[in-house]
């Protein structure tokens, strides 16, 4: 491959690597180079394992003592994974370099959504983030993600997703129901129930329709009495919002008459037919 060097003494490349060269890069790290991220880890590998990463224009950036600047966690991953690519190599550049790279905020979700130009892009994005916890049953713990998964999963939902997103009662900010849990919960409940029962459930919530005890009634009493407390932390997390709608909805659905005082207890209500 051609060498192309700037007016600074920086040069590129295109290098195939392999086994050899990626743990002479690896033993070329700084004493001061930033701690390896798992999370990072986990998302590359994963995203290689099933054929989802595809190389691109992010640079492996050596500096003019021979040492690995940037790409540890993508060098790593291969040496994981024994896939190697062919990457841009980017040499001598000055060593005080490693203070600026990586200092920004990583991409969030939200902002692969846009990159992908999925509309509504914030909410859509945390809608389906919600979503794929509920679906893979991971909604208290376990289990990873990448952006890629939850692409995949909104084009399998879309039509749900926008459907939800848009349905939307002024009572939720005086109960603190965000609308990425409501729709979320929804989308979910849709492969369960039909959408008409699913909306006479938030109907009569939103409305707080029924007798004394009912199963709508207990729900709006329940997330009212959860907004009005002062201190977050005693407020139940959003995860724990989702237990509570999803158990209040199951019961609903079931026919119960009546319930007790609707708490988050137990394992989480998740749907089955």
């Amino acid at each position: 491959m051609k060498t192309i060097t700037s007016n600074t003494g920086i040069t590129a490349e295109w290098v195939a690597l392999d086994r050899t060269s990626c743990e002479a890069l690896i033993e070329a790290l700084p004493k001061e180079q930033r701690s390896v991220k798992a999370k990072n880890m986990l998302k590359l590998k994963s995203d290689i394992e099933s054929n989802r990463w595809r190389p691109g224009a992010d640079t492996i950036v050596i500096d003019n003592k021979g040492q690995l600047l940037d790409g540890q966690h993508r060098i790593k991953a291969f040496l994981m994974t024994g896939y190697f690519p062919q990457v841009l190599m980017i040499r001598n550049v000055p060593t005080n370099m490693y203070k600026v790279i990586d200092t920004g905020a990583s991409r969030s979700w939200a902002d692969h959504f846009k990159a992908h130009g999925v509309p509504n892009y914030n909410l859509c994005a945390a809608i389906t983030a919600k979503l794929i916890l509920l679906e893979n049953q991971h909604v208290y713990g376990g289990g990873y993600c990448s952006s890629q998964d939850l692409l995949d999963l909104y084009d399998q939902r879309k039509q749900s997703i926008n459907y939800w997103r848009k349905v939307y009662n002024p009572i939720q900010q005086r109960i603190k129901l965000p609308q990425s849990i409501k729709a979320a919960v929804s989308c979910y409940a849709e492969q369960y129930y039909s959408r008409h029962t699913i909306e006479l459930f938030w109907n009569a919530t939103m409305r707080c329709i029924g007798e004394p005890k009912s199963v709508p009634v207990m729900l709006y009493e329940a997330l009212l009495s959860n907004a009005s407390k002062k201190k977050s932390k005693e407020r139940y997390s959003q995860n724990e919002i989702m237990h509570l709608v999803l158990k209040a909805m199951h019961k609903q659905v079931s026919g119960q008459k009546k319930v007790g005082m609707l708490k988050v207890h137990g394992t989480f209500p998740y749907l089955c037919h």
